[in-house]
This record gives structure tokens, C-alpha cells and sequence, in this order.
């Protein structure tokens, strides 16, 4: 199972940033997802065998393609190895599927070239399921075969993260999914480890250092 963490705390400065950073190092992470303005601080600061991903347009996925094209371009150019785009939400709200396809076309297209894996992080604190299924499909139709069922913005716990993304595998059973709900008890981690998840991310030092511990001993 990979394993990831996000920090997207506008609040932190640099010196908290590396302090964490070194904390990071020291646990068995695979990805550090962080925000566009911090992505050269993490790839000087975090070790070589951790994935940097840049989160773009967050957290209300409102920007224009061209814009968010942009920060792709210069997140690619500050370090990262893997770019998350939010769904674009006002096409989707107006069920503008042929922007959406060309959202997913334009950016694929960049990554594509710079080799570097593209993700799209969906919100079905906001979206219902069916729209979900829609965007899933049109991203596997693309070549993008990895999402995050939430941005993490809105509250959001484990077992319903876990409930949307296993409607999504039964639709779509090759897509990868990175399950991204907040972890609140033991029970949380019980059921963690007891599933069958392609990846797990926690916004939390404090349940990734409890995440890392339950798969190094098991």
C-alpha cells in the first residue's frame, strides 16, 4: 500500500515546513503532496526516494484550463514527480463534460511529455456519484488511472471516503484509488489495515507516523 501525506497550510512558514520535512524523512512515505508555493522547499528537503506532488488548483478547482495548465508548467519546473489537479467544479456543476474532457486532454498532455504522473482529486462532499462515475470514466479514457475521492477541505472521515471510492472500484475496477479521510480512532486504523487500499494519505503527522507503524510491523 502506498502511503502519503499532505500539508496544504498556508499558514506554515519555511522553517516549520523543514522541521516537518525531517520528521517525513524518517517514516516509510512514498508521496508528500504540497502546495504549488512550496514545492521547490519540499524537493530540497525531502529525501531522494520521496515523491513530490504539487496539488493544483486548490482547493475549489475554480481556475481556467489555461491557468491551471500554467502552474502545471511551473511546478514541473520547481521539482514535482507527480501533479494532482481538483476537478475543475464549474464544469462539472454545469455538466459541461466536453470542457472537463479537454481539461483532462490539455493536461495530460503536459504531464505526458515531462514524465510526469498526472492524478485528479474529486469531492463528493459536493458532487454526487453519478457525476463522479462520469468524470472516473472520462479520466481512465485518458490514460489517468489514479484519483482522490476528496480534497480533504471539507470534514470528511474514513468510512465514507472508503463507501465512494468502492462504488467507483465497482464501476471501474482498474482504477487506482488513494483513500484520503480523516482518521479519528482505532477503529479508523482497524479498518485501514484491514482493507485492501491501493494507497492511503493522511494530513496528520501524528495518524501517518501511526499509519507507518501498523505496515512496518505487520
Amino acid at each position: 500500500m502506498l502511503i502519503e501525506y499532505a500539508n496544504y497550510d498556508i499558514s506554515n512558514n519555511d522553517n516549520e515546513l523543514k522541521a516537518e520535512f525531517d520528521i517525513i524523512n524518517k517514516l516509510n512515505v512514498n508521496t508528500v503532496s504540497v502546495l504549488p508555493c512550496h514545492t521547490k522547499l519540499a524537493k530540497s528537503n525531502l529525501k531522494s526516494s520521496i515523491k513530490i506532488a504539487t496539488v493544483i488548483d486548490y482547493p475549489l478547482g475554480y481556475s481556467s484550463i489555461s491557468s491551471r495548465s500554467s502552474n502545471i508548467v511551473s511546478s514541473i519546473k520547481e521539482g514535482s514527480s507527480i501533479i494532482e489537479l481538483v476537478i475543475p467544479s464549474h464544469f462539472l456543476c454545469n455538466r459541461k463534460y466536453d470542457k472537463i474532457k479537454s481539461d483532462i486532454e490539455t493536461q495530460y498532455k503536459i504531464c505526458n511529455e515531462a514524465g510526469i504522473e498526472i492524478r485528479y482529486i474529486l469531492e463528493y462532499r459536493i458532487f454526487q456519484v453519478d457525476s463522479l462515475y462520469k468524470i472516473s470514466q472520462l479520466l481512465k479514457a485518458n490514460s489517468i488511472d489514479t484519483i482522490l475521492p476528496s480534497t480533504g477541505f471539507f470534514l470528511d472521515d474514513i468510512n465514507d471516503n472508503l463507501i465512494v471510492g468502492a462504488l467507483i472500484s465497482k464501476k471501474i475496477p482498474d482504477m487506482k484509488i488513494i483513500y484520503n479521510g480523516k482518521i479519528w480512532n482505532e477503529k479508523h486504523y482497524s479498518l485501514i489495515l484491514n482493507s485492501n487500499l491501493y494507497g492511503f494519505r493522511s494530513y496528520s503527522k501524528s495518524s501517518l507516523s501511526k499509519v507507518c507503524e501498523i505496515f512496518s510491523v505487520n
